[in-house]
């Protein structure tokens, strides 16, 4: 038969998951909003490093298409291609590279 302790225990060691569980995903839901905001103004940031402003007079963030060709990309999903262009002429792209082989699955 199980002493009052060790069930004491796990009563307090699965309060505390629960409560932990739940204190985590209410910070998720509280912060999920900023954070692809901050990650979708780092990569606004990347694009604008890389193609100066001047060379360009479109909106390079939201000019975009999915493109999918795993001989040349190297992955079967999609990856997306930011497009620069000067008067309607293309001048530049970025491509979003997946690197396919990560530890622990693709490298974004």
């Amino acid at each position: 038969m199980l002493s009052g302790s060790i069930v004491k225990n796990a009563v307090f060691l699965g309060g505390f998951a629960l409560v932990t569980t739940a204190i985590m995903s209410f910070t998720n839901a509280l912060t999920v909003d900023r954070v692809r905001r901050n990650q979708e103004s780092e990569l606004i940031n990347t694009i604008y490093q890389l193609i100066d402003a001047e060379e360009h007079d479109n909106d390079i963030f939201n000019d975009c298409i999915k493109v999918t060709n795993k001989q040349f990309l190297g992955v079967d999903s999609p990856v997306t291609v930011y497009r620069a262009r000067k008067q309607q002429s293309p001048v530049a792209a970025v491509i979003n590279s997946i690197a396919p082989d990560g530890y622990n699955g693709k490298i974004v």
